[in-house]
């Protein structure tokens, strides 16, 4: 034991005259260093560039659960049975559950680790006698000088974040494709009574045409044409059938069911034309892309960060305790023990650790690219969305006028057609443009809601069945 503690004595001495000769060596280069500093990375230049290209306006007050202002309560019920039943949501929420657990592992290379060591040897020949036994303990701790640990951290930290970010788009993204199925269910079903009606009109005028022709006041062509018109509203009848069961089979996977729950059908929303509305920063950096495209350059700068580290020294401190004897009886009789401290110092790679540099150099360049590119494409998503709400809307209310002029048109050309005041053919014509314009006029109605649906989708934070961790852009 005595010969044990000389031993610790002297490394420790050792150590000390190493630890002061490894610290001369860094300050060396310390002054120099700025690992954190990239060129040509400005967040604050994206706001600055493309805040004139925000429309001011009001700004729509929307509520974190968007479809809520669709007042639907069994659209209410899927999409919180979709959120809770989906597999490729459940999926994504379990891939994140797993990248939050990288940041306690980054985490643990903070403190120094202990393993348990063991052996024994035995001649091939003698298997019961023990030849070389070993027991104990050793620990390994890197000194994290240049901050290579800490960046590895930040950047578990980050790859979380935009993960998350991901997983709220995918949760944003099945609650509106839930939305935008349901309604088209509701519209294929409220077609249907509309093609319900005009067969029936068009089965009376062709009855009336029959006795016409019975008291030989028309041609057999007119009877004709007006059957093949009502053949051509049952044809669209069996289309718009099986487009709803088509919806109802969709509308059950992405709940995660193979049935739907009981739900009864009805007419689709109405709503009024939104006022003008604004777009902001503080608006549009919620959205889940914008959050992960910063999150993964907030990774890149990290990562760059650790791979400029990796150029300078490390500083590690091994130490270990352990018995070692011949024989196993005497096993535990005498211990030894040292500490070793190590300085590794790369002097020649063949460029490696420089390349790896200019490397995530560029991915954080190119992510810088991706964060901007992300801003792009939102401020357009949103745009488009406002600009189709102006439009359909007036395309809505000039159809609406078509309609009524149409089917006074229809009414009359059929009072003239009966007193042999005009021909067939304007009839014919008149019933086409009639029951065409009435299905453009409720094509026109779901189009609307569905670019509602797409608006509100593309003002989402996604964040639905928690409270709501958003990354602020403005104090990163």
């Amino acid at each position: 034991m005595g010969l044990a503690r000389m031993r610790l004595r002297l490394l420790f001495t050792a150590k000390q005259t190493f630890y002061r000769y490894s610290l001369l060596m860094l300050s060396f280069t310390i002054a120099g260093c700025n690992i954190n500093h990239v060129e040509g990375i400005d967040v604050d230049e994206v706001f600055s560039q493309y805040e004139p290209s925000l429309r001011d306006g009001q700004q729509l007050l929307l509520n974190d659960k968007w479809w809520l202002a669709f007042n639907d309560p069994i659209l209410n019920e899927l999409i919180e049975l979709g959120l809770a039943n989906n597999p490729s949501l459940s999926s994504s929420l379990l891939r994140l559950k797993s990248s939050q657990l990288n940041i306690d592992i980054a985490n643990a290379d903070f403190y120094p680790d202990l393993t348990l060591n063991s052996s024994a040897t035995t001649d091939i020949e003698k298997p019961n006698k023990v030849t070389d036994s070993l027991i104990g303990l050793s620990s390994s701790w890197e000194l994290d000088l240049w901050g290579r640990i800490s960046a590895l951290e930040e950047k578990a930290k980050w790859d979380y974040a935009a993960r998350r970010a991901l997983h709220q788009a995918r949760v944003n993204a099945l609650a509106g494709s839930i939305t935008v199925t349901w309604f088209n269910l509701l519209a294929e079903n409220e077609k249907g009574r509309i093609f319900a009606g005009q067969f029936s009109r068009t089965e009376q005028a062709l009855k009336v045409i029959k006795q016409r022709f019975a008291s030989g006041k028309n041609s057999i062509t007119d009877i004709w044409q007006q059957a093949r018109l009502l053949e051509s509203i049952v044809a669209q009848q069996t289309q718009n059938n099986a487009r709803a069961q088509l919806f109802k089979q969709q509308l059950s996977f992405l709940v995660g069911s193979h049935t739907l729950p009981d739900i009864e059908l009805h007419p689709l929303p109405t709503f009024d034309s939104l006022p003008e509305m604004g777009i902001s920063i503080s608006m549009l950096q919620q959205r889940p892309d914008i959050q992960q495209a910063y999150a993964e350059l907030r990774s890149a700068n990290e990562n760059l960060a650790a791979s400029v580290s990796a150029m300078f020294p490390r500083l590690s401190l091994r130490a270990s305790y352990n018995t070692r004897q011949n024989d196993t009886s005497e096993l535990f009789d005498q211990w030894a023990g040292n500490l070793v401290a190590s300085l590794a110092q790369p002097l020649f790679d063949s460029g490696v650790r420089r390349n790896r540099v200019n490397q995530q150099e560029l991915i954080l360049q190119a992510s810088f690219a991706d964060f901007r590119q992300a801003w792009l494409s939102a401020i357009q998503a949103v745009e488009e969305r406002i600009i189709n709400e102006e439009r359909y809307f007036k395309i809505k209310e000039l159809l609406t006028n078509q309609r009524e002029l149409a089917e006074k048109t229809a009414q009359v050309v059929s009072i003239k057609y009966l007193h042999g005041k005009t021909t067939y053919l304007q009839l014919l014509r008149a019933q086409e443009t009639n029951l065409s314009l009435e299905r453009q006029l409720f094509d026109a109605r779901l189009t609307l809601i569905n670019n509602r649906v797409a608006l509100f989708r593309e003002l989402s934070h996604g964040q639905f069945n928690q409270t709501p961790q958003f990354i602020d852009l403005s104090k990163n």
